[in-house]
């Protein structure tokens, strides 16, 4: 970039009469910027510290069962991911909910018994609890796609849950993305009160809308409302939130 800005100031006084001259060296420059620019952007991004994976599929289920005066709940997040560079041992799962538990109702697991799951326990300042998925061995950028998934469950015996449920890739470049939300029947909101929403999850805020479907399952007795987005944003989540039918209205910012 020096070296252009030296050459362009160069044409000017020498050249400051002959326009097609600068015109010339004028885009040169730019173009020598544009391809720095590029290499600069490729050696951070690809050698420099390249994400160590993309997400291919990810679906998150939550099943949402009434328990006296309140809630039962059992997510599961499944996610497959393709290596895009060596030596890529541990996947990141994040979890965020609101409302409060008793630890004697919370337990969570890998849902592969080849996978160990690190947890991190403790909600950060975002709210959100880290884990790692440890694979057992390195998976490499030649390798084919894996999948790993956590399975957790909980009671907000303590504090209610706001009633929304979301997913998303946070960081990672994902392609396709289910958000299922499942209610016994006989306790499952109406279709009226069920939403779906976007998240901006860095400003914590919805910033949109979209589409939700339901599907009734009579062999399990279950209403299931979900959302599907192919190509979803990097740091947004998608899902529905609802009310229930003692509520006035919804609530789950």
């Amino acid at each position: 970039m020096i070296v252009g800005g030296g050459i362009l100031a160069y044409a000017v006084r020498t050249k400051e009469k002959d326009h097609a001259a600068l015109i010339g060296v004028s885009v040169a420059c730019l173009c020598l910027v544009i391809a720095l620019s590029i290499c600069v952007w490729y050696y951070v991004k690809r050698i420099c510290d390249p994400e160590p994976y993309k997400i291919t599929k990810l679906e998150g289920a939550l099943f949402v069962e009434a328990v006296g005066d309140h809630h039962h709940y059992k997510n599961e997040r499944e996610q497959t991911v393709k290596a895009l560079r060596n030596n890529v041992r541990l996947i990141e799962v994040r979890s965020h909910w609101t409302g409060s538990y008793s630890k004697q109702t919370y337990k969570v697991s890998s849902t592969k018994r080849e996978h160990k799951l690190f947890d991190g326990y403790i909600r950060e300042e975002d709210a959100r609890i880290h884990r790692w998925i440890y694979l057992s061995r390195a998976l490499g950028k030649k390798d084919e796609s894996v999948t790993v998934g956590v399975c957790q469950e909980w009671e907000d015996d303590l504090e209610a849950m706001h009633p929304y449920y979301r997913e998303g890739g946070a960081r990672y470049k994902t392609r396709d993305l289910k958000i299922t939300a499942r209610f016994r029947a006989k306790d499952a909101p109406r279709e009226s009160d069920v939403e779906g929403c976007v998240w901006n999850t860095a400003k914590s805020e919805v910033t949109g809308q979209i589409k939700v479907q339901h599907h009734y399952d009579p062999q399990s007795q279950c209403m299931e409302y979900f959302v599907i987005v192919p190509k979803p944003k990097r740091f947004h989540s998608y899902g529905v939130r609802w009310s229930w039918p003692d509520q006035s209205h919804k609530t789950g910012q």
